[in-house]
Parts: structure tokens; C-alpha cells; sequence
């Protein structure tokens, strides 16, 4: 029997009421229905009545269920809508308390987050994935699949099947940070493997088992309330039943008594009873057009599906989606062309990237660049951010290591992403020409992809990025050198005319020509006194595109690099007070 399809033993019994069938559908998955039914209800006997009446509809529904591919979505689906109809007005009020709760145990900064916190908001959550990745993760943590069980359920590679369950949980994982609770997909997976499927009430298996079966044995004559009486006997019931054997057992000297107190029980049970009867019948009455509604939902959703098949823009958009999902392959099959700041990246990121085709090895190499650059220019502005924060502490100086700069940040650093990053002096060769002010400047200390990334720079003043072109130059001018150098040991090139001999490409004979046009062309010689004034000052325009700097002096302090810069701006600040009236 446990070898045994879903779809085998609902054909079973929807074409010979088998009850071997039904129970073992019943065992198989009476804890998934029940724990999704007590995480809504939040309450045992509600949760149990839900329990059954989800597997009373799936007796009612077996010949039609027997062709769905997965039982578990549509018996999850189902336990949602009856419970959330049923005692709407209780979940409710328990969302909203569990949800302050939540609120705050995550405001009061648990390393980790509580079942208890997860569990309100779970299944609306699951109930707003797509039929794909709420299969995928039922499947997964509640059924227990392996990814080759998975991937022989929904036909398709064990690969496949992985991939599909991490997509649901990281879809999953937005769905609840909507809600304010924030996981990582470890800890997420881990509590949906150990927590959410909890074993069922001992016995209940058994008791809905008989209870549906009988039911669906009653015939038409009964219907559906009679079925409804036979599940929820009430407590009252059973002890009559136990009065009634002690009295055939035996208690004969208090016959009369105790038939007289029976009779009155009997009839005080008939009042309960009826008034149980309408409130049952009711109840399912209820059910029944929420089952209506669900179908007629289903149609309408059927409808509109098949209205945006047939938009022209649809194959277009797939393609464009399924691209970015090609990228996202690349990169993990690829690990070394990946960075940690890619943790950064958002989703409009991704699709920017993969606006273009990705058909061959340049076209991805392209992609990921950009993606790289987008991360980088992200954790540039957070580390534009703290050197702010760093530089009014610090009378306006920079920081001239990272380990200085790392407890300025307004979140914590990830190590990972900080060691790839370096503080150059703001006069080095790597990044002496990108215009920002500061003592030492924050920029990359190497790249994955030399012919496409982008160099980024912030400092307390301003960014900056410098694109391949201008890198490609820098890394010509430091071959050059380097060259220059070995022939001409503790020696640097004083012109760019001495560096010529030592260019061994068109390249880079062309770049050093430039340069040495460049020398030879000749420009307007600035008052001495003046010169470290224009200097800050264009320093200061490069950090404050569009500012003036009026008559404020003082700004540019911050923004001479030698001390005879700085005695300068101070003669002239002195100057300028003195003329102060």
C-alpha cells in the first residue's frame, strides 16, 4: 500500500469505496492538514473539525482529485479557506496578537527567529505562492521528499527539483519579510523541516477515517448533517453511553432511579442536539458555497490565463525572465565570477542585466560585470556614508585603513565584502585622477574581470567610478613603468617621452604618445600664492558638482593634500578676517 500513488487510492475509492484506500490517504496526510489547521485556529478542537471536514471534502471530490498531480497543494489550499471561513473572526484577533508579538521579539533583536513568531503568518504566505513553489516546499518540509521523490512527483531532474525548492524558499522568505518577519533561508528551511508538520492528536487518524467513512456510507437518505452528527459527538453523548452499560452491568436495585434521570438527560440531549443539528447544517451549508466559490475562482483564474497566453508581450517577458534565471545559473555554477556584495543587489538589478541577449560567453561576461559594478556602486555609497561619519569625528581626515573605517558603517559589514576593499592615499596612481577629495580615498584592492568591471572610489567628499577604458590606461601606464623601472633600477621616469622606449604594443605606444602631447602643451602659470587655492578648489567643485564656494575659505581646508597648500588657505583665511569690519 505505501507503494501506492495518491491518485491510485483516490481512483480506489472513488470506484469502490474502499475504505483500505481512504484511511491510508488519511495517514498519509492527516499531520500536514492538521498542523496547517492548528496553526490557523490556534486551537485544538477547532483544529481537529477542520481536519475532518477537509477530508470529508476529499471523499466528496475523490473522483475528480484523482487526477491532481499534487495532493498535498490542493489539501493545504483546502484547509486554509475552511478554516479561515469557519472561525475567521478568532484568526483574526490570534493574527494580530501573535503578529505584535512578533513585532516584538524582532525588536528586541533575537539572534534567531521563533517558531512562534513564523508560524501565525505561514500559511497566508504559502497561499500566495504560485501553485510551482508551494508544491516544491509542501513537498519538501512537510511531505519530507527527497529532491529525487520531488522530482519524480512533478516529472522532472533531481537538479531541477533542488533549484525549484530554493527558489520557493527564498519567494517565500519575501512574502514573510512583507509581513515583518525577516529569515534567512537557512534558518527558515530548518524551521519549516523541523517545525511545521507536527504529529496529529493520537487516535484522530482513526476516528476521521471511520468518522468520513461512515459518512460517505449513509447514502443520500442522510446527506450531509447527518454525516456532520456522526463526527462531532459531543461529550454529553458519551457519557449517556457509559451511564446506559453501567446500568445493563448491573446497578439493578437503582434501575428506576437512574432511568428516570436517563430519560431526563435523553431529552435535555434531544434540545442540545437539535440546536447542534442547525448549527451543523449551517456550518456546512457554509462550506458548500465556499466550495462553489473556490471552483468558480479556479474557472475565473483558468480565464484570465488563457487571456495573457495569447498577449504578444507574454513570450517576450518569459524570455526576459528566463534569462535573468540563466544569469542567476551562471553565477552559481560559476562561483568565481561572483562577489559578496552581490548580496546587495535588488531585483530590478538582475533584470536590468539581463535586458540584452545572453547567447554567447561575452554577452554573460558583459552581465555579470554589470551586475558586479551595480553591487560594488551600492556598498561604495554605504562606505561614502561611514566616511562622513568618520570624518566630522575626526577633524575632517580620513581613515587610512579599513579596520578604521569598519565600525562607521550604519549596519555591520560583512567581513567578506570589506576585505576586498583598500584605503589608497588620495595621490596614488590607481586613483589620483578620478577628482575626490580626501586624505585617502576607499576603492577596490583587485577585480574579477579587468575588461569589463568599473573601478569605484567614495571618500567623505563624494564618488566616483572610473569605467574600463580609464583602468585600461592606469594598468598600461603601471606595465610601462614597471618595465622602465627594471631597466633603470631605483629610477622613475620624469617625463612621458622616457616611458616611449618601453611600450611594446600599438596600445600602448599610443597611450604614452598621448601623455606626452599632453606635457608638451603648454598652460597658464597661476600666481604662486594662488595655486594652492585653485587646487583645493577644483578639488572642492569635483566633490560639490553645482555648490559655489562664495567666500567661504574654510570649506576648502579639507581639501589641500600638502603643507604648503594648507599654510596658504590659513595666510589667506587670516587675510580675510583681518579685513573683516
Amino acid at each position: 500500500m505505501n507503494d501506492t500513488t495518491d491518485q491510485q487510492l483516490l481512483s480506489d475509492y472513488a470506484e469502490t469505496r474502499a475504505e483500505t484506500a481512504f484511511s491510508e490517504l488519511v495517514r498519509r496526510h492527516i499531520d500536514l492538514v492538521h498542523s496547517a489547521a492548528f496553526r490557523l485556529t490556534g486551537e485544538a478542537h477547532s483544529a481537529q473539525d477542520v481536519t475532518q471536514a477537509v477530508f470529508l471534502a476529499l471523499a466528496n471530490d475523490a473522483a475528480r482529485l484523482a487526477h491532481h498531480p499534487v495532493l498535498p497543494g490542493w489539501l493545504h489550499t483546502t484547509a486554509r479557506h475552511l478554516a479561515a471561513k469557519t472561525i475567521r473572526a478568532a484568526v483574526r484577533r490570534q493574527t494580530h496578537e501573535q503578529e505584535a508579538a512578533a513585532m516584538h521579539e524582532l525588536l528586541s533583536a533575537e539572534p534567531e527567529l521563533p517558531w512562534d513568531a513564523l508560524a501565525p503568518h505561514l500559511d497566508a504566505a504559502l497561499g500566495e505562492l504560485s501553485e510551482p513553489d508551494r508544491d516544491a516546499i509542501l513537498l519538501r518540509y512537510f511531505e519530507k521528499k527527497s529532491a529525487p521523490e520531488i522530482a519524480t512527483t512533478l516529472g522532472i531532474s533531481a537538479e531541477a527539483a533542488q533549484k525549484r525548492v530554493h527558489r520557493a524558499v527564498d519567494r517565500l522568505r519575501d512574502l514573510l519579510a512583507q509581513r515583518g518577519i525577516k529569515a534567512g533561508a537557512a534558518g527558515l528551511a530548518t524551521l519549516l523541516a523541523t517545525q511545521a508538520v507536527q504529529a496529529a492528536p493520537v487516535g484522530l487518524a482513526a476516528t476521521v477515517s471511520t468518522a468520513v467513512l461512515l459518512s460517505a456510507g449513509t447514502g443520500a437518505g442522510l446527506g450531509l448533517a447527518a454525516a456532520a452528527k456522526t463526527i462531532a459527538m459531543t461529550t454529553l453523548q458519551k457519557s449517556l453511553v457509559t451511564a446506559t452499560l453501567a446500568l445493563a452491568l448491573g446497578f439493578g436495585l437503582y434501575e428506576h432511579k437512574l432511568a428516570a434521570r436517563l430519560a431526563s438527560d435523553l431529552a435535555a440531549l434531544r434540545v442540545q442536539q437539535t440546536a447542534a443539528d442547525r448549527h451543523h447544517a449551517a456550518s456546512l451549508a457554509e462550506l458548500a458555497a465556499e466550495n462553489t466559490r473556490l471552483h468558480s475562482t479556479v474557472t475565473e483564474a483558468a480565464a484570465d490565463a488563457s487571456a495573457v497566453a495569447q498577449d504578444p508581450a507574454v513570450p517576450a517577458m518569459a524570455a526576459w525572465l528566463e534569462r535573468v534565471q540563466s544569469l542567476r545559473s551562471h553565477l552559481q555554477t560559476h562561483p568565481e565570477l561572483g562577489i559578496p556584495e552581490l548580496k546587495l543587489l535588488k531585483e530590478e538589478d538582475w533584470l536590468d542585466a539581463a535586458k540584452s541577449p545572453l547567447d554567447r560567453p561575452d554577452q554573460f561576461r558583459r552581465a555579470c560585470a554589470q551586475l558586479r559594478g551595480q553591487a560594488e556602486s551600492r556598498f561604495a555609497q554605504l562606505a561614502h556614508d561611514a566616511l562622513q561619519k568618520y570624518a566630522a569625528a575626526h577633524a575632517g581626515h580620513s581613515p587610512s585603513t579599513t579596520d578604521e573605517l569598519a565600525g562607521w558603517f550604519k549596519d555591520p559589514v560583512d567581513p567578506a565584502m570589506l576585505d576586498r576593499w583598500t584605503m589608497l592615499p588620495a595621490n596614488d596612481p590607481e586613483v589620483r585622477n578620478m577628482g575626490i577629495g580626501g586624505d585617502y580615498l576607499f576603492t577596490q584592492k583587485d577585480f574579477i574581470d579587468e575588461d569589463y568591471d568599473s573601478r569605484q572610489v567614495a571618500s567623505d567628499t563624494g564618488r566616483g567610478s572610473m569605467g574600463m577604458s580609464g583602468q585600461k590606461a592606469v594598468r598600461i601606464l603601471k606595465k610601462v613603468g614597471a618595465a622602465y623601472a627594471a631597466a633603470h633600477p631605483g629610477k622613475t621616469a620624469a617625463t612621458p617621452a622616457e616611458l616611449l622606449p618601453y611600450a611594446t604594443t600599438p596600445e600602448e605606444q599610443s597611450l604614452i604618445r598621448h601623455q606626452i602631447t599632453q606635457a608638451a602643451t603648454p598652460r597658464p602659470e597661476p600666481l604662486p600664492e594662488m595655486d594652492p587655492l585653485v587646487a583645493a578648489a577644483i578639488a572642492y567643485a569635483a566633490a560639490h558638482p553645482g555648490k559655489t564656494l562664495a567666500d567661504e575659505l574654510q570649506l576648502l581646508l579639507r581639501h589641500a593634500t600638502t603643507p604648503a597648500q594648507k599654510a596658504a588657505l590659513q595666510k589667506l583665511l587670516v587675510g580675510q578676517v583681518s579685513a573683516t569690519p
